[in-house]
């Protein structure tokens, strides 16, 4: 009987799994679930169908939350559903994508719920260098190169030299901060309520970091909070702007604190290397300008950043992984 082997990115908005340097499953690591029974009723795109709808006994959460486990069995369910699908008649085994700053409780965790899913073995491989071998950063190089993972529920930030991770840290300020800031100002300015979906494409369409010459604008649809009655505005990008500044700026002081921890050799190459920006939330108009503007060192997004961890983990060397450490 052969062997599989399926690289996982399981984060807190979605779940990616790669199979021989191809992405076969890229949806929202989203559960919905009996809340009576705690029957499993769909996960990922169809759960997110069910997010928002007032079915009665029915309720959709996402099991993992800034890179940690806080669902086990949700979690176990969800990898459970994916990885039945790519098994067959195979056995897997799998490389995960963990965060900088996984404890020796994390570790457990994960150990525990990866061997529950009868996987013959499983490695892991920290994000930031999982990002950089995906950005197709040359690691043999002795200078140093920052990595920002923005995710949904956290920020990984780390500098990298010669396949090593020198320095790290983790800010809770990430994508979904930008979401509740976003929503804060429709109730303030509009008296209106939306979606999480509605909210997602706002971020991406209407939002940006930097000030526009030109604001965009975009018709959504939401709740009249005053009216009580469904309604339509038009936002623009120069009322959604100003009101990201707060988490933008907590973003910023959380690389500064990064840098200042990092060896002055390896500070003076980021002058030269700069900032490598991945993941799902590096999709916001601007915010490469942004912190490029803040720093006054080169910033560059990855191309196809939200997929740059779990490619990075299929094209990763054994020696990176024990690195990493084996979990089992």
């Amino acid at each position: 009987m052969f062997s599989r082997n399926v690289n996982i990115d399981l984060g807190s908005a979605n779940i990616r799994l790669n199979i021989d340097g191809k992405t076969v499953v890229d949806e929202p690591s989203l559960v919905a679930f009996d809340c009576n029974s705690g029957a499993i009723k769909s996960v990922g795109n169809k759960a997110m169908e069910l997010l928002g709808k007032p079915l009665q006994g029915i309720t959709s959460t996402y099991p993992v939350g800034n890179g940690r486990v806080r669902e086990f069995a949700l979690t176990e369910a969800l990898l459970r559903f994916y990885l039945r699908q790519l098994r067959g008649l195979r056995k897997l085994k799998a490389k995960v994508v963990v965060p900088s700053c996984l404890t020796s409780a994390d570790k457990v965790c994960w150990s525990q719920l990866l061997s529950s899913l009868g996987l013959t073995s499983c490695e892991f491989i920290k994000a930031p260098l999982a990002i950089a071998i995906g950005a197709k950063v040359d690691m043999s190089l002795p200078g140093g190169i920052m990595v920002v993972d923005i995710g949904a529920g956290k920020t990984d930030i780390a500098v990298l030299s010669q396949e090593e991770i020198i320095v790290s840290g983790t800010t809770l300020t990430a994508g979904n901060d930008f979401s509740r800031e976003i929503a804060r100002v429709l109730r303030r300015q509009y008296n209106m309520a939306v979606s999480s979906t509605t909210l997602e494409e706002l971020k991406r369409s209407v939002a940006t970091a930097v000030p526009l010459e030109a604001p965009k604008e975009m018709k959504i649809n939401g709740f009249d909070l005053v009216s009580g009655q469904p309604c339509e505005r038009l936002i623009s990008s120069a009322v959604v702007t100003p009101a990201l500044s707060r988490p933008l700026n907590d973003l910023a002081r959380a690389i500064q604190d990064v840098m200042l921890e990092t060896p002055c050799e390896l500070s003076a190459d980021l002058v030269d290397n700069g900032i490598l920006l991945a993941g799902g939330s590096t999709g916001m108009l601007g915010l490469g300008q942004f912190l490029k503007d803040h720093f006054s060192i080169p910033v560059r997004i990855a191309e196809q950043p939200q997929y740059c961890a779990v490619q990075g983990c299929s094209m990763a060397s054994p020696s990176q992984f024990e690195k990493a450490g084996k979990i089992f």
